[in-house]
Parts: C-alpha cells; sequence; structure tokens
C-alpha cells in the first residue's frame, strides 16, 4: 500500500511525459524521448541502492526512486517543448480542445489504454504467485526488475520510434520506407535487448548484490532473471511488430494481439501450468511464450497488411496514369500500343 501511494503521486508525469514524447516524436524527433528515458532509467537504478541500500528505506524507497524518476523525464519532455520554436512548440496561453482531434485520440488512445490495464490483472496473478514463494523471493524478483527496466526502457524506445517512422512513411506514401523502418528498428531492438541482457546475465549476482548482501534473495533474483534476460530479446521482436501496427494505424488490431499473447495466455498458464510444478522457472517461462506468441502474430498481420497496401498502391497507379501515355504496373512501363 505505501508502495502504491507514493507511485500514484507520478502518474501526472508519466502522462506527462507519455504525451509530450509522443509529440516530439510525430515530428521525427525521437532521439530525445529515449535519451530522457535512459536518464531517468539511470537515475531510478541510483536512486535505488541510495534509499534503499544507504538509507535504509526499503518499499518507500524503491517506491520515491520511482516517482522521482518519472517526474524528471517528464520535465525534460516539457523543458524541450516550452523551448521548442516549430509546430511542437507548447504555449500555457494557447491551450484549448479541439474536438475533431481529441475524438482521434481516443480512437487510437483507448485500445492501447485498455490494454495496459488488463496488462496490470496478468501482472497481478503473476506477483500473486511469487508471493508464494516467500519474501525472500519478493525481494529477489523486485531487485531483478529494476535491472530489466533498463532492459525494457531500450526496446521501448525503439517501439516509439517505429510508431513514428511508420506512420510518418506512410503519409507520405513511402511504403518501402515503412517496411525499411520496421526492419531497421527489430533489428536495432533485438540487437540491444540481447546485449543488455547478457550483460545483465553474466554480471547479475554482482548487480544483484546492490541491492541485497543476502545469499538467497540473490538467488531467488537469479532465478528470475536467468530466464528473462536472456529472452528479452524476444520482447523486442514484439515491440516492433506492434509499434508497426500503430504506426499504420491499426491500434485496435495491436491491442487485441498483446492482450492475447500477453494477457490471456499468461493467466491462462498460472492457473493451468504453474499450479503443477511450482518453481520460479516455469512461472517466468510465461513471459518469453508471451512475447514470442504476439511478436508472431503481430507481424503476420504486418506481413497481410503490407502486401495489401502494395496492391492498391499498384491499383492507383493504374487508375490514375494519363491516357496514352501507358499503364504503369508494378515497376515496369506497358507503353500505348498504337
Amino acid at each position: 500500500c505505501r508502495y502504491v501511494r507514493i507511485f500514484f503521486f507520478s502518474v501526472p508525469a508519466v502522462l506527462l511525459f507519455n504525451f509530450g514524447s509522443a509529440v516530439m516524436r510525430s515530428a521525427g524527433d525521437t532521439r530525445r524521448p529515449m535519451y530522457y528515458l535512459l536518464i531517468a532509467g539511470v537515475i531510478k537504478v541510483v536512486l535505488n541502492l541510495s534509499f534503499v541500500v544507504g538509507l535504509g528505506w526499503d518499499i518507500g524507497g524503491v517506491a520515491a526512486a520511482t516517482a522521482i524518476s518519472h517526474g524528471l523525464a517528464a520535465m525534460l519532455v516539457l523543458r524541450a517543448l516550452l523551448k521548442a520554436e516549430d509546430s511542437c512548440c507548447f504555449r500555457w496561453k494557447k491551450m484549448k480542445l479541439d474536438r475533431k482531434n481529441f475524438l482521434e485520440m481516443l480512437r487510437i488512445g483507448i485500445p492501447a489504454g485498455l490494454q495496459s490495464s488488463l496488462f496490470a490483472i496478468s501482472n497481478m496473478l503473476i506477483q500473486s504467485s511469487i508471493n508464494s514463494f516467500g519474501s525472500l523471493a519478493i525481494a529477489g524478483a523486485t531487485a531483478t526488475i529494476n535491472l530489466e527496466s533498463l532492459i525494457v526502457t531500450s526496446g521501448s524506445a525503439f517501439h516509439q520510434a517505429t510508431i513514428s517512422f511508420v506512420s510518418q512513411n506512410l503519409g507520405a506514401d513511402k511504403l518501402k520506407r515503412v517496411i525499411r523502418s520496421i526492419a531497421v528498428c527489430m533489428g536495432c531492438a533485438m540487437m540491444v535487448t540481447a546485449i543488455l541482457g547478457l550483460l545483465c546475465y553474466v554480471f547479475g549476482e554482482a548487480l544483484l548484490s546492490l541491492f541485497s548482501d543476502d545469499p538467497e534473495v540473490i538467488r531467488w533474483g537469479m532465478e528470475r532473471g536467468k530466464i528473462l534476460f536472456l529472452t528479452y530479446i524476444l520482447c523486442g521482436f514484439m515491440d516492433i511488430s506492434t509499434g508497426g501496427l500503430r504506426g499504420l494505424g491499426y491500434s485496435l488490431c495491436a491491442t487485441i494481439i498483446a492482450l492475447f499473447g500477453m494477457c490471456f495466455l499468461r493467466i491462462a498458464w498460472v492457473l493451468l501450468v504453474f499450479p503443477h510444478h511450482r518453481t520460479m522457472g516455469t512461472l517466468m517461462v510465461t513471459y518469453p511464450l508471451s512475447w514470442l506468441t504476439a511478436g508472431l502474430l503481430g507481424y503476420a498481420l504486418l506481413w497481410y497488411l503490407l502486401r495489401k497496401m502494395a496492391r492498391e498502391k499498384v491499383r492507383r497507379h493504374v487508375e490514375w496514369s494519363p491516357m496514352g501515355m501507358g499503364v504503369q504496373r508494378g515497376y515496369g512501363i506497358i507503353g500505348n500500343s498504337r
């Protein structure tokens, strides 16, 4: 309860950062929001060590570190928007509600918000299963989650970059660049999550010892980490597929896929499989399994949608071709036979 009460103070900051960074990314500025996330993630880890290890604040220190890092990221984004001189500039005196844009934001945002809310249900169920192992397991898992946040933040940055690049190139009718954006972002996300995950796995015990010197806490933390650290590459794989769908305007489809893979599948695993094999490893397997499932479904839908768009683009070229100048089909020109 104390963690929740402290964390809720940072909710306005989370909303401000998400909205402000979305504005910056829509204008093509994907670097600064990523830098702000990385800075906030590093500050969070440093504050966790300072509050928990140095000051002995326990769960209150973890919550305070999280709230402060969210506040810092929000202030950095707000500062960037206030200093902007282009169409993304923010001025307090010019704030007003645009009904058309507001409804469009709801159409895209409500599915994403519903997805996040339902994720909380599956995560609560997993957390309650971790709680059944005892206080040492809870402490170890909490410490590992702090290390995972660095990997998640990096993957999330490429997810947001995918949305921005795909939507911009789609608006410019550059289908090849849409495909290239998805491919490049997928490669970058998988590479970064794989490298960070491997580093956390190799140096996991040393890093966890910064949070606690209890061998049992470290052991429980590595029980979780030895599976997740090496499979976060699948999380990066999945993030780009849902980001691509949202960039194409199919936010509801991305939500349905994510809910099936990352909510319903996890709940089914915890209720049907975990009771028969009550180990931390069995419980953690649900994460890579859900990432892989959601990723495969997402890329299958992306492949279908991009093929459909390519066919429609060819059809438009055929219909719009000037009379007497030949008809363009695919990459060739069929000349006037007369």
